[in-house]
């Protein structure tokens, strides 16, 4: 068989914005359940534990500072933009793409590249609001402007799930937007674009992807979803130590 091309897993992180262990949790899912035989984790961003992966082989590790806020944008949208392109300029030759997961993403049963490939979405739209004093849901009704202005759908493909980057087309998208001062929803805009044709998988419950804790009420299905679901994710207000211990126990049981 052919060696599986380099996959690159790229975790954005920032240290100081960190709850307990997700990261360690985050990257021990990958460890025990990514079934792909040629893959990096590359953790970029300020604050980076070097400490307990600097030397490890399987792990790369890009400091460097968080870009500086901008009055009007959310400045982790902007960072993530600084974020992906590093990690371009270092791995883009040897690469045609690279997965985007998150610190607070846990896979619990075992997966492969083709199941982060399947074109998965939160909704089928999403508004935002142009005035709220979260960031987030600023980016998301800015975003969706874009979409109208350019007769693109408006699916929200915010899944909090790993997602695969095809990078010319990420570096387009970055070039045309001018994405380096003007904070989007990078995800809605990518996935809007280039999949407007394919249909993508609405996750809502019944599927096998994901059990999102987004509150204390989603811990009674936490069980459940680690014999049924790939991966569990949370919110920062669905994060609990109860939750991190259920998956410390999890993992010590795939490691036995």
């Amino acid at each position: 068989a052919m060696k599986d091309d380099l996959c690159l897993v790229v975790i954005p992180y920032y240290g100081a914005g960190a709850q307990g262990h997700e990261l360690e949790l985050a990257i021990t899912g990958w460890f025990s359940h990514f079934c792909h035989s040629n893959y990096k984790i590359v953790l970029v961003g300020e604050g980076l534990p070097h400490q307990r992966y600097g030397d490890s082989e399987n792990v790369i590790l890009i400091e460097r500072q968080r870009v500086e806020s901008k009055p009007g944008s959310y400045r982790q949208h902007l960072d993530y933009v600084a974020c992906f392109m590093d990690v371009y300029q270092r791995y883009g030759q040897q690469t045609r793409g690279f997965i985007f997961t998150a610190d607070d993403c846990y896979a619990v049963n075992d997966f492969d590249l083709a199941d982060v490939q399947v074109l998965k979405a939160h909704a089928p739209e999403f508004t935002g609001d142009p005035v709220s004093a979260n960031g987030w849901k600023r980016d998301m009704a800015k975003t969706r402007v874009l979409l109208d202005r350019e007769s693109m759908p408006c699916v929200n493909f915010t899944t909090h799930l790993p997602q695969w980057y095809d990078w010319d087309k990420l570096m387009m998208i970055y070039a045309l937007y001018d994405m380096r001062q003007e904070s989007y929803v990078f995800q809605n805009i990518y996935f809007n674009q280039f999949c407007s044709r394919r249909i993508p998988e609405m996750l809502g419950g019944q599927d096998r992807y994901r059990l999102g804790v987004w509150s204390k009420d989603d811990m009674l299905k936490v069980p459940d979803a680690l014999k049924s679901k790939i991966w569990i994710t949370n919110s920062v207000a669905g994060w609990c130590r109860e939750l991190e211990e259920i998956l410390e126990r999890h993992y010590e049981d795939c490691m036995l």
